[in-house]
């Protein structure tokens, strides 16, 4: 509004925003989220909104900015029936057009809507991105339960879905990815890297801290951390310079003979797990956590799920500002020495991503390899679509 507008100008240009900002709060209550109107900060602070807001530097237009600015990590699920053999495939842009992006994970169930052990789901997701000619496919990580066929799996009667062993098989407790191209915008065929991360100890409240160690192709090491809440997809040199060819060519004991056959090509390697989560009310040392990483070369691109090591307590997803009751005490269960055995059909199926963007299309498949029939709770996790 121009400074000294008139009243009829100001009661037309609010009664536009308040009708809008009081639906959008309306959807959220109805998903469990509580939101504020925030103009009281105004008077301390008008040309500052937290940095997660991205508005441009010195806006002072703050009408329908709600408590916590980014509402992310919101829930929504659907229930679908999958007959004996049966498959379900869906565009996610259809399904939930709500959310922009995130992850999905589908769970068994029985009539009751209580997830119970179905260990016969197997799953793919396949992202398209028209705009970038960017897509991949990557089968469902899987999760078997640990109670017998149709029993609850909620053993401990908390209402999340626990990846401790007990009811669903353990989240890793390291992950390893086992090639990186080092980011060069000097050569012709240039490999862009993107992880996708996401957080499976604490909650929608908490934000993630995670810690790399990086391996250049002569077995140098080097560390790294990044911060993310809830589930983030960011560019590898984003995270650390020690990704960028530049910095593995010059500043380290390299290898100038790899890689073969194309030596000015930059490679390493790198493990990372969970160091911490916060909220603010609660703290959760060795989080568990998981990662995909996509690369891209040209109109080419490919993503393959990682390896494991261990074990680590997960849970799907606690809205506590604590965290799941099992994390009250700040310490995650790990299991070092724990196998993983993915690849096979299991109760539960995490997808590592879905994109509602303009432009893009993600489908998901859900497949029954058994001859019985079953229920199964589709549950998108992600932030709000920016209108």
């Amino acid at each position: 509004l121009p400074e000294g507008a008139s009243n009829a100008e100001v009661a037309g240009y609010h009664g536009s925003v308040a009708p809008g900002v009081w639906s959008f709060q309306l959807a959220a209550r109805a998903r469990g989220l509580g939101s504020a109107w925030t103009t009281f900060h105004l008077v301390h602070e008008p040309n500052q909104v937290p940095d997660e807001c991205e508005f441009p530097e010195g806006d002072q237009d703050h009408n329908g900015v709600l408590d916590d600015c980014e509402i992310n990590c919101v829930e929504f699920a659907r229930n679908r029936a999958l007959t004996g053999r049966d498959t379900i495939t869906l565009i996610t842009n259809s399904d939930n057009p709500e959310l922009e992006a995130g992850y999905v994970y589908v769970h068994a169930i029985d009539q009751e809507q209580k997830a119970v052990a179905f260990d016969h789901l197997i799953g793919q997701q396949l992202i398209v991105d028209g705009i970038e000619s960017f897509d991949y496919s990557l089968n469902a990580v899987d999760f078997r339960a640990g109670v017998k066929i149709r029993e609850r799996t909620d053993v401990d009667g908390d209402g999340h879905l626990d990846l401790n062993g007990t009811e669903y098989e353990m989240a890793p407790n390291e992950i390893l990815i086992p090639r990186f191209f080092g980011k060069d915008p000097e050569i012709d065929a240039l490999i862009d890297s993107q992880l996708v991360l996401l957080g499976l100890s604490g909650g929608r409240e908490f934000r993630t801290t995670v810690d790399f160690m990086i391996y250049n192709d002569n077995e140098e090491a080097f560390s790294a951390e990044y911060s993310f809440k809830c589930w983030d997809k960011v560019m590898l040199d984003q995270i650390s310079g020690v990704f960028t060819a530049d910095f593995l060519s010059n500043f380290t004991n390299h290898d100038p003979s790899e890689v073969f056959g194309a030596p000015v090509i930059e490679t390493g390697w790198f493990r990372m797990k969970g160091h911490v989560a916060n909220s603010g009310a609660g703290q959760v040392s060795d989080p568990a956590i998981y990662g995909v990483l996509i690369e891209q070369g040209g109109l080419a691109s490919a993503a393959e799920l990682p390896f494991e090591v261990g074990g680590r307590a997960g849970h799907l997803l606690s809205g506590h500002v604590q965290g799941d009751n099992d994390e009250w005490d700040g310490v995650n269960s790990v299991d070092p020495a724990a196998n993983s055995s993915r690849r096979a059909p299991g109760s539960l199926l995490l997808y590592p991503e879905f994109d509602n963007r303009s432009g893009v299309v993600s489908v998901l498949t859900v497949t029954n390899t058994s001859h019985e029939e079953v229920n199964v709770r589709f549950v998108y996790t992600g932030r709000w679509k920016q209108f």
